[in-house]
């Protein structure tokens, strides 16, 4: 087949492919004996599945060839086999546990977040109270007040996005480095756009979701005394509820 020059596999800096082994005997130091031998166990291969074959179907039909094969040369065959496997799960079978380990690492840490920013969020929009009931009482719907309230959550969302994008510009590099070659394929690690469109949509999503609370917590309809209204047992119970699911 033909493949792009940006392809390094299965390894990086490889000046060209071998189409066959019998081409070049001479790279495995063996000469031309290399067509006979029938214990050259270090060599992998790499296949491609048709659309209509499964795994399943593929590894049935290796191990029908094992059997063969193990049938008509019995001195070196008769305990070998093909084991086929995904690429994918080749790659990264001996960092799966790390890279998940971080993934659950990360998401707690954003979920520790989410949670200091909803509860710096409830004590402000308490702190607002007055500055909310003036506003009802000169005529402010909640419509109104609910932009307002998501203008400030989408700025404050997106400076997290953008604040976090920096971090991990600055940082990416030495992480990848500090793995060292435990991280397949660690060349390939980079902010792609894809990713800072996902961090983007979620600070905005944060920020939409503590603006809605913060919202609800201010209560700005019906008569301004109930934006003046303290707390409440309520309220105190959820922030107090936020510190404990934190911890």
């Amino acid at each position: 087949g033909v493949a792009p020059p940006s392809l390094d596999f299965p390894e990086a800096d490889l000046t060209a492919w071998v189409r066959s082994p019998t081409e070049a005997p001479e790279l495995r130091g063996v000469g031309s004996e290399l067509p006979q031998l029938r214990d050259a166990w270090y060599f992998e291969v790499v296949g491609r599945l048709s659309d209509h074959v499964t795994l399943s179907t593929a590894r049935e039909e290796m191990d029908a060839i094992s059997l063969r094969l193990a049938g008509l040369y019995p001195n070196t065959n008769a305990d070998a086999g093909t084991l086929l496997l995904p690429l994918l799960e080749q790659t990264v079978a001996g960092f799966r546990s790390t890279l998940l380990a971080l993934t659950i690492a990360v998401a707690l840490l954003l979920l520790a977040a989410g949670v200091n920013v909803t509860h710096l969020a409830l004590g402000r929009g308490a702190s607002q109270r007055a500055d909310v009931a003036v506003r009802v009482a000169l005529g402010a719907g909640p419509l109104a007040l609910l932009r307002q309230i998501l203008v400030e959550g989408w700025l404050l969302g997106l400076a997290g996005a953008v604040a976090g994008l920096g971090l991990t510009t600055v940082t990416l590099g030495a992480g990848v480095r500090a793995l060292g070659d435990s991280l397949p394929r660690a060349g390939e690690v980079a902010l792609r756009t894809p990713t800072v469109f996902a961090v983007l949509v979620l600070g905005l999503t944060i920020g939409t979701a503590v603006s809605l609370i913060a919202f609800v917590r201010t209560r700005p309809w019906g008569h301004p005394s109930r934006a003046l209204a303290g707390r409440g047992w309520v309220g105190q119970a959820a922030g107090n509820g936020l510190v404990a699911a934190q911890v």
